[in-house]
C-alpha cells in the first residue's frame, strides 16, 4: 500500500518527523504539537514524553488523519482519494496544496488547484496563499507529477 512514504515524505515532512525514518503505523499522528510532544535529539524526531512513542504533528504533510496508530496499534488507512481539510496553520499550507494536486486525477489537477486556492484564500492572506502555491508547484514539478510522460518524439509536456 503506497501512502507516499519515501521520497514523497522526504519532501513534505518537517525535519523532526518520524515519517522520514519509520513506516506508517510505527508512529502516532497528532493534529498539532502539545506539551507532551517534544523533539528527541537522540531519535531525531518528536516523541511523546510519557509513552516514548514517535509522534508526527503535521497530518496534512504525511497525508494521514490524526490517530494514535502506534499507541493503539491502529492499522493505517488506505490511500486518500481527497486531500485533507484545509489547514489552520500557514506552515502546513504548501503541503496541503501538494496533497490537493496529488489527490486529483491528472485531467482535473488545474481545477483542484483552483478550488484549493479559493478555500485557502478564505483563511489566509492572498500573498501567503500565492507563496504556498508556488512552493507546492515547485515540489510537484520536481517530483514529475505535473509532467506528462514523453510523447513519441521524446518531449514531456505540462498537462
Amino acid at each position: 500500500m503506497d501512502l507516499g512514504h519515501g521520497d514523497r515524505w522526504r519532501l513534505d515532512t518537517c525535519p523532526a518527523c518520524p515519517a522520514k525514518t519509520l513506516e506508517v503505523g510505527e508512529f502516532d499522528v497528532l493534529d498539532r504539537p502539545g506539551p507532551a510532544s517534544r523533539y528527541d535529539p537522540t531519535a531525531g524526531y518528536r516523541t511523546n514524553v510519557t509513552t516514548g512513542l514517535p509522534e508526527c504533528v503535521h497530518p496534512s504533510r504525511v497525508r494521514l488523519p490524526p490517530c494514535l496508530y502506534a499507541s493503539n496499534h491502529e492499522p493505517p488507512p488506505g490511500p486518500a482519494e481527497h486531500p485533507p481539510p484545509a489547514p489552520d496553520d500557514l506552515a502546513d499550507l504548501a503541503a496541503w496544496f501538494g496533497a490537493a494536486i496529488r489527490a486529483a486525477p491528472a485531467e482535473s489537477r488545474a481545477a483542484a488547484l483552483a478550488d484549493a486556492e479559493l478555500t485557502a484564500r478564505c483563511r489566509f492572506p492572498a500573498d501567503d496563499v500565492l507563496t504556498a502555491m508556488r512552493r507546492a508547484l515547485s515540489v510537484e514539478l520536481e517530483r514529475g507529477i505535473l509532467v506528462r510522460p514523453p510523447d513519441s518524439a521524446g518531449r514531456a509536456e505540462l498537462p
